[in-house]
């Protein structure tokens, strides 16, 4: 499941980012643009992009979520679709910083984002758990104090 949800991210991203990245480095490469001006340009279609993909994604999966994917629970449809924005961007990004030929700075982002996406992740799948598991723990040390100032039979042992 975490492998298809992962999937249906990069598959966006793959099919609905417009081809901006080369069109960044051709802009820019050709003199035609100045990098801030294609920058500016592409976090604008960033945005219209993240906002129309969230907007068809939510529509798309409140449909169609259980008839495309039977068996990927509803939150993980939804932390795909806020990964499509964090991955997008990044890449739009490091497109110009290949097209200025600072590839030191373009080999550390295309390194550090996926990091920050493998982060995220984490504290999605993670984070829920954690409280489970504090719950659990909570409760058994609630079972623990009653039984060192009451008897055992009070907590049903």
């Amino acid at each position: 499941m975490l492998a298809l949800s992962m999937f249906i991210p990069t598959l966006l991203t793959t099919l609905f980012n417009l081809e901006v990245s080369p069109a960044n480095v051709y802009y820019i490469s050709t003199g035609r643009f100045t990098a801030p001006t294609v920058f500016m340009s592409s976090i604008q279609i960033w945005g219209w992009l993240s906002l129309l993909r969230l907007i068809s994604g939510i529509f798309v999966l409140s449909i169609w979520g259980s008839i495309l994917f039977p068996d990927l629970p509803k939150p993980y449809f939804f932390a795909c679709l806020v990964l499509f924005p964090l991955i997008l961007l990044p890449e739009f990004a490091t497109s110009i910083l290949q097209d200025r030929q600072r590839f030191k700075g373009y080999n550390l982002a295309t390194l550090v984002f996926p990091i920050f996406q493998l982060i995220f992740i984490f504290l999605f799948l993670w984070v829920p758990r954690s409280l489970n598991i504090m719950a659990f723990a909570n409760y058994r040390a609630d079972m623990f104090i009653l039984n060192l100032f009451l008897a055992p039979a009070s907590v049903g042992i």
